[in-house]
C-alpha cells in the first residue's frame, strides 16, 4: 500500500471520527439530566445556561445535527471515490466499476456506521453528565456555521406543519406514551412502585368521574337544622369530623355546612344557649356526580372549599366528597387518628380467597384481584351483586361471575358490607358445565366452597343471560324515593 492511500485512510478515519462526534454530542444533549444542570444555571453557571439554551432547543439542535452529518457523509463518499476506488480502478484495468466500487464503498459504509455512529451514541447515552459540559462548545460552534440552512429548514418545517394543520404534533405526547416509558423506568429500576400508581393515577385522575370517589349518601353523618348547638356538638365530636351538612326534614334537602371552629368560638363565648344551626351555618357547594375530578379539584380550590355535596340527576343527594378524598385518588390513603379503626377494602384470607368490603371500588378490585368485573353501570362490588341478582342478598347467599365465587357475608339495612371472595380457574369452570366434573378449590375437591359452587354454577344454567335481565330491567328503572319522616342520618363517618 502507498503513501497515498494510506493518507486516504487517516483521512477517512478523521472524517468518521468528526462524524461520531455529533452523534456523541447529539446523544449527550438528549440524555443528561436536566435538573441538576439547571440548578447550576440558576446558580448563575454560565457553562450550564449554554447547555440548557442547546438542549431546550430541540428543533434546532436536530436539524444542526441532521445538517452537520449529511455533510460529512457526503465528503466521505467523495473522499472515498476519489482517493480510493479511481485510483484502484486505474491499477487495475480487468477490475470492472460495478464491483470495485461495491467492494470499496461497503466496507467504509460499515465502518462509518461503527465508529462514526453506533459507538459513539452508545457512549453519549451512557456518559451523557460527563460530556454534555465539554461538547457544548463545539456544538454551538457548528450551529453558528449551519446557522443559513438551519433558518431555511425551519422555515420550511414551519410552513409544512401550518398547511398541515399540524403545527403542534411534535409536541404532543399521548398518556400510554407516558405510560409506556414510565413501565419501562420502573423495570429499569429509576422509577419505585409508588411513584409509577402515583404518576398513573394522576394521568387518569382526569377520567375520573365525583361519584366514583364519593362517600355514598347512608355514609354521610349530617344534622337537622333545628338540632340545638349542643347536640351538634356532641355529633361532630362523635364523628371526628370538622364540617358536616345541615339538612332540613330530609337529607336530600340541604340547607348548608356546619364547621365544628364556629361551634367551638360559640361555646367558647358562652352563647350556645341562644344560637341557632341556622344562623352559624355556611353555604354548601353542589356539583353533579357527573363532574370530573380534576375539575372538581381546581373549582373546590378556587372556592377555598374542603367539601363538595353530589347531587343526582334528580337533584337529590348522592353523596359528598372531600378535598381529601381527591388528594387520595392520587397520592393513595391517608390516614389520621380517626381512621385508625377503618379496615382495608381486601384482606387476603387464604389462597386465593378474600374478604371484601362491600363498597369497594370495582376498579380497584379488578387490579387487585386482576379480574375483569364489568364497571359501565355500577361503581362498587356491593353495586354489582345488586345488579346481577337484581335483588337484596341474603347472608351467605353466593353466585359466580367472571371467575369469581362470591358468598354475602353480612348485609346490614339491605346494604352488602361483607363479601367473601374466591378465585377460581375459568378453565376448569367451563369444564364443569361440560363434563360435569367438578373443578377445585383452592386445591380441594370436597370443600363446602366446592359444594357451594356447584349449588351456583347448576342453579344459575337455567337463569336468562345477565344481559337479558338488565334489558328487561332498563324499563322498570325508577329512582327510589325516601320518606322524610323516617329518615334519619347514620352513624357511619366520611372520611
Amino acid at each position: 500500500m502507498d503513501e497515498g492511500s494510506l493518507a486516504s485512510l487517516a483521512l477517512l478515519v478523521i472524517l468518521m471520527v468528526l462524524h461520531g462526534g455529533m452523534e456523541l454530542s447529539y446523544a449527550a444533549l438528549t440524555n443528561f439530566r436536566h435538573m441538576a444542570v439547571r440548578e447550576r444555571a440558576d446558580d448563575g453557571d454560565r457553562q450550564a445556561q449554554r447547555i440548557l439554551s442547546l438542549a431546550d432547543d430541540i428543533p434546532r439542535l436536530y436539524i444542526t445535527a441532521q445538517l452537520y452529518l449529511m455533510f460529512m457523509r457526503f465528503i466521505i463518499v467523495v473522499v472515498t471515490t476519489v482517493r480510493l476506488v479511481q485510483p484502484l480502478i486505474q491499477t487495475n484495468p480487468t477490475l470492472a466499476p460495478e464491483i470495485a466500487y461495491p467492494a470499496v464503498l461497503l466496507p467504509v459504509a460499515l465502518l462509518t456506521f461503527f465508529i462514526g455512529s453506533h459507538l459513539p451514541w452508545s457512549l453519549g447515552n451512557a456518559y451523557a453528565d460527563q460530556l454534555v459540559g465539554l461538547i457544548a462548545g463545539p456544538t454551538r460552534l457548528v450551529m453558528l456555521l449551519f446557522t443559513p440552512l438551519i433558518a431555511v429548514s425551519l422555515r420550511i418545517s414551519h410552513v409544512i406543519s401550518r398547511l398541515s394543520g399540524s403545527e403542534n404534533l411534535e409536541k404532543a405526547v399521548t398518556e400510554e406514551e407516558i405510560m409506556t416509558l414510565v413501565d419501562v423506568g420502573q423495570k429499569g429500576g429509576t422509577i419505585e412502585d409508588e411513584e409509577k400508581e402515583m404518576i398513573y393515577s394522576v394521568l387518569q385522575f382526569g377520567e375520573t368521574l365525583a361519584r366514583e370517589l364519593m362517600i355514598p349518601r347512608p355514609d354521610i353523618v349530617a344534622v337537622d337544622v333545628e338540632t340545638r348547638i349542643e347536640d351538634a356538638l356532641g355529633i361532630i365530636l362523635e364523628s371526628g369530623h370538622s364540617r358536616i351538612p345541615v339538612y332540613q326534614d330530609s337529607i336530600d334537602n340541604i340547607k348548608g355546612m356546619l364547621y365544628a371552629k364556629d361551634l367551638l368560638s360559640i361555646w367558647h363565648q358562652g352563647t350556645a344557649a341562644e344560637a341557632t344551626i341556622a344562623r352559624v351555618m355556611r353555604p354548601a357547594y353542589f356539583v353533579p356526580q357527573t363532574k370530573r375530578a380534576d375539575v372538581l379539584f381546581k373549582e373546590m380550590q378556587t372556592r377555598n372549599t374542603h367539601i363538595a355535596l353530589i347531587v343526582d340527576e334528580y337533584g337529590g343527594t348522592a353523596g359528598l366528597v372531600t378535598i381529601e378524598d381527591l388528594i387520595e385518588e392520587i397520592v393513595g390513603d391517608i390516614r389520621d387518628e380517626y381512621d385508625i379503626n377503618e379496615g382495608n377494602d381486601l384482606v387476603s384470607i387464604g389462597s386465593n380467597e378474600f374478604l371484601v368490603d362491600g363498597s369497594m371500588n370495582l376498579d380497584d378490585l379488578n387490579d387487585q384481584l386482576d379480574t375483569d368485573l364489568p364497571t359501565d353501570e355500577t361503581d362498587s362490588i356491593g353495586g354489582f351483586i345488586y345488579s346481577y341478582l337484581g335483588r337484596v342478598p341474603e347472608i351467605g347467599e353466593a353466585l359466580q361471575a367472571h371467575g369469581l365465587l362470591m358468598r354475602i357475608e353480612d348485609v346490614e339495612n339491605r346494604r352488602i358490607r361483607k363479601i367473601h371472595i374466591t378465585r377460581l380457574s375459568r378453565e376448569a369452570l367451563d369444564a364443569y358445565k361440560e363434563t360435569g366434573e367438578m373443578p377445585p378449590v383452592n386445591g380441594q375437591t370436597d370443600s363446602e366452597d366446592v359444594a357451594l359452587l356447584a349449588d351456583v354454577i347448576d342453579s344459575e344454567a337455567g337463569q336468562p343471560d345477565a344481559d337479558d335481565e338488565a334489558a328487561a330491567s332498563d324499563t322498570n328503572h325508577r329512582r327510589p324515593t325516601t320518606s322524610p319522616d323516617n329518615e334519619t342520618p347514620p352513624d357511619s363517618a366520611q372520611p
